[in-house]
């Protein structure tokens, strides 16, 4: 007799958005088609160019640890530490929390071997821009004597003067000879970098999940640009069905609403400058995000034998890369992204004609949101007229290494209540993008199976497929 083949279904949901932290609001605000976008705070006027964004409003840890700190339910000392951490690993460990108490997961801190598997694309970038900004200051100070914050015009010449002294090192091919100058006039620039850098990339992230939360499983961070998210759900999923895990930590955080990452993304072009707009003539890219999506997921029998609340199966999940030689194209056919998702449906055992609903990727630019729906077409035929899409990023906005996360929950939370979000601000359709996209407002439905569709930099794409 063979051995049975193990099941894997989400347990705990923990969304920190703008849209809500906690199912609660987050779901009432998802399934309202309620967004929160608006000019990014960093960049309000300092004369930047107008974009759109969506931040988590007033966010501070203690409105949700505070009190149990003082009950010595956490300790105080690494609660101390954990707030002077980027807010990137802040979301990622209050979205554990919060899917830890949804999914009522009691564990032994000594003992246990549970997993955790984060998604993050653009590291703690809040923490290295900074540094970088201390550094910059200080070239400044070190280098320019007559500079400080009391500078006046009778200063102007003599700062000059100096300047004039370096003005060589200062093209660009001769940026490393200016580095070893400064370094051997004024000493170590980076001396002054806080002893907690190391904090200061993404295999942080997980690792401070793991020592906040004492889990002892493997501790991975996937870094697959915007499909991290999902991919970190895919990989536990494929541990826990192989019998290497029963349980994990999963999802995606990401806090990337900085002056570097939003001039990079506003340089491609990518960036709406009025609201996101999926799968309309007029998109003109989406609204950047922050936050964290995280689940719990486990395996299927041991979630039953300690009776836990089920929102989903986790029925198939496949991964496919283009091999672009630039960055952000996408290939032009999405052959690849048709052969993840084909990949994954193998892996379900499912037909294409029992998925109900699918929350695209749809990132409302020019290229993106065409090929997502040719390949859609060419996957599910006629089928594919007859299913509900939705681009949750609409109301969501885009925040790159979590979104997978994110979506998952979204997901898994559509499965429950049968209940489909809408794309909203869709009020004129792209002639190329002709399916049911769910526009402007959720309709109810039984969804009996899902697909989510992740596509990131790099030429990744990412299937996933839930169920009841």
């Amino acid at each position: 007799m063979g051995k049975k083949e193990r099941q894997v279904v989400i347990t705990g949901l923990g969304p920190v958005t703008p849209n809500g932290i906690g199912k609660k609001e987050f779901w009432k605000n998802i399934s309202k088609g309620k967004s929160f976008f608006k000019t990014p705070s960093v960049i309000k006027n300092r004369g930047y160019r107008e974009i759109k964004g969506s931040e988590i409003k007033n966010f501070s840890l203690d409105n949700y640890f505070l009190q149990d700190v003082k009950q010595k339910k956490f300790n105080r000392k690494i609660y101390a530490k954990l707030k002077e951490n980027d807010k990137v690993i802040q979301f990622a460990v209050l979205g554990t929390r919060l899917a830890l108490e949804d999914a009522v997961l009691n564990y032994d801190k000594e003992e246990n071997d549970i997993g955790v598997f984060i998604g993050n694309a653009e590291e703690p970038v809040q923490s290295n821009e900074q540094v970088e900004k201390m550094i910059i200051q200080s070239v400044m100070r070190k280098t320019y004597k007559s500079f400080d914050q009391k500078a006046s015009s009778s200063r102007f010449f003599p700062a000059m003067k100096e300047f004039i002294k370096y003005e060589d090192l200062l093209q660009e091919d001769k940026l490393e000879e200016f580095i070893d100058f400064l370094h051997k006039k004024h000493g170590n620039l980076y001396s002054f970098t806080p002893p907690n850098a190391l904090s200061f990339k993404s295999y942080a992230i997980p690792a401070k999940v793991s020592s906040f939360f004492d889990f002892h499983g493997p501790s991975v961070c996937m870094n697959t640009a915007c499909s991290s998210g999902l991919d970190a759900v895919g990989y536990a999923y494929c541990f826990i069905k192989e019998g290497f895990l029963d349980s994990a930590v999963v999802g995606g955080s990401e806090a990337p609403i900085t002056l570097q990452t939003l001039s990079a993304l506003d340089n491609l072009g990518i960036i709406s400058r009025t609201k996101p707009k999926p799968y309309c003539i007029d998109k003109d890219g989406f609204a950047i995000s922050e936050g964290a999506g995280v689940l719990v997921l486990e395996e299927k029998e041991k979630a039953l034998k300690r009776r836990a609340k089920i929102y989903a199966e986790v029925k198939g999940y496949a991964q496919s890369t283009d091999a672009n030689t630039q960055m952000v194209a996408l290939h032009p056919e999405g052959r690849y992204l048709k052969k993840a998702i084909e990949k994954a449906f193998k892996m379900s055992g499912l037909d294409k004609e029992e998925i109900d609903y699918i929350n695209s990727h749809g990132t409302a630019t020019q290229t993106c949101d065409p090929i997502e729906t040719k390949v859609i077409k060419e996957i599910f035929n006629e089928h594919a007229y007859k299913l509900n899409i939705s681009s949750t990023k609409s109301m969501t906005g885009h925040s790159i290494g979590a979104v997978g996360g994110i979506e998952a929950i979204i997901t898994a939370l559509s499965i429950q209540n049968n209940l489909v979000p809408p794309t909203i601000n869709l009020n004129n359709p792209d002639p190329k993008c002709d399916l049911n996209y769910t526009p402007n407002k959720a309709i109810k439905k039984q969804i009996n199976n899902s697909l989510i569709i992740s596509m990131g930099f790099g030429g990744y794409n990412t299937a996933l497929i839930l169920g009841k």
